[in-house]
């Protein structure tokens, strides 16, 4: 059987890629609200706008403003029938069982592990994660325990409410982020509970419930990622080689992470995004999602939607713009989305929940490309602390003015 999908363009998105990385890319201040371009088929913001730039070659956007500027990724120009098998590669599994604790954790480098973290590197920039040690018993706890939130009167649930991007912890009413980045203002069909971890052992609701159980569980899991991704950058970062085996975790001792509780209401049919198309701001991002479905990654390559389906057993992680700046492109994080599953069945009259882990570096950690390419390199990225772009990303994206 054959189906339509759009004509692969990898050999014009490397190219493409390949040009952006041969020369430095000055960032200015109207360039502070545009997102991860390249992730998008986009050129780079230049000023004085801020969004991201016309097209690459090859690709195509119905959703640009009439410069051909904006946020919306684009997709190819031309399609092409391929086989079912192949038009769309299946996600790596990461089994975690290959990463052995003995004192200090050491990764056991079997064939297989190192090949699925490279497919997730260098490819889609989203992965499932096996063997992850969060017993299934806490996983249904922690998500009573968002469901019991969210059931709240909305007068007390918004009486801590989200109001500081630096401290990025309280409730977020529906519609108070819009991660539509071409239309932030009309805000997400969604509420949420963001927390760091100092104000979750605070405030009287969280203190008390299995969500402090499940920040240690899932933080545990995030020290293995960092060791995966350290020697992903060792084996395909140029200059990577020299890094030490420490290199990420030395800069994630702070816990300065964000566990976001999320409650997408129920859609009508008419209704397209729950979360509108985006990247992370952070490291990496750990996802734990119920069976609703209607999470979708973005295929830059053949530029088409690919669904990350809930898989029994496994975690979802996706790279973020943090890591994307400190490889310098290389490890590109990966625009992503939540629709509704099918506008004609059942699944977007229903509340959709996840368990939403986003690992950042230490807020003073200074990213730069420079200190894994060396300092003769060209850079694409100007430095920034950790701390400086997620408040940046974080205003961007935010409303806060009361409906």
């Amino acid at each position: 059987m054959k189906i339509n999908c759009l004509r692969p363009t990898a050999l014009l998105f490397f190219t493409a890629l390949s040009l952006r990385l041969s020369y430095a890319v000055e960032e200015p201040d109207s360039c502070a609200a545009a997102p991860n371009c390249v992730a998008r088929n986009r050129e780079e913001c230049v000023p004085p706008a801020t969004s991201c730039g016309v097209c690459l070659s090859g690709f195509i956007s119905s959703e640009s403003n009439s410069d051909g500027y904006g946020n919306t990724p684009c997709i190819a120009a031309e399609s092409v029938e391929l086989d079912d098998d192949n038009a769309i590669a299946d996600l790596p599994i990461i089994d975690l069982d290959g990463i052995k604790s003995k004192g200090e954790l050491s990764i056991n480098e079997e064939e297989d592990l190192i090949e699925a973290v490279k497919n997730l590197c260098l490819g889609p920039g989203f992965a499932y994660l096996k063997n992850h040690g969060i017993n299934e018993d806490l996983l249904s706890r922690a998500m009573g325990d968002l469901k019991d939130f969210f059931d709240l009167p909305l007068e007390q649930k918004q009486s801590s409410g989200w109001t500081d991007p630096a401290e990025n912890s309280g409730y977020v009413r529906v519609g108070g982020e819009g991660l539509d980045e071409d239309n932030v203002a009309k805000g997400d069909p969604k509420e949420s509970y963001d927390m760091n971890k100092r104000h979750m052992l605070k405030h009287p609701f969280w203190n008390t419930t299995s969500v402090v159980e499940y920040w240690e569980a899932i933080d545990s899991v995030k020290e293995k990622v960092l060791l995966l991704l350290t020697k992903a950058m060792q084996l395909w970062i140029p200059g990577g080689d020299a890094l030490p085996d420490d290199f990420l975790i030395s800069k994630h001792k702070e816990q300065w992470n964000t566990l976001r509780l999320l409650n997408y209401i129920p859609l009508s049919k008419e209704q397209l995004y729950r979360c509108g198309p985006h990247t992370d701001y952070g490291t990496f991002t750990l996802i734990y999602q119920d069976e609703v479905g209607g999470l979708e990654v973005f295929n830059r390559r053949i530029g088409r939607w690919q669904a990350v389906e809930h898989k029994d057993g496994t975690i979802v992680l996706n790279l973020a713009d943090l890591l994307n700046r400190w490889t310098n492109g290389m490890f590109l994080s990966t625009v992503h989305r939540v629709v509704s599953k099918g506008q004609s069945e059942s699944s977007c009259e229903k509340p959709r929940n996840s368990l939403v882990y986003f690992v950042n570096p230490d807020q003073s950690t200074l990213i730069d490309p420079k200190s894994i390419l060396g300092e003769k390199s060209a850079s694409r990225y100007p430095p920034i602390t950790a701390g400086d772009y997620l408040v940046q990303r974080l205003t961007a994206t935010f409303n806060l003015v009361e409906k």
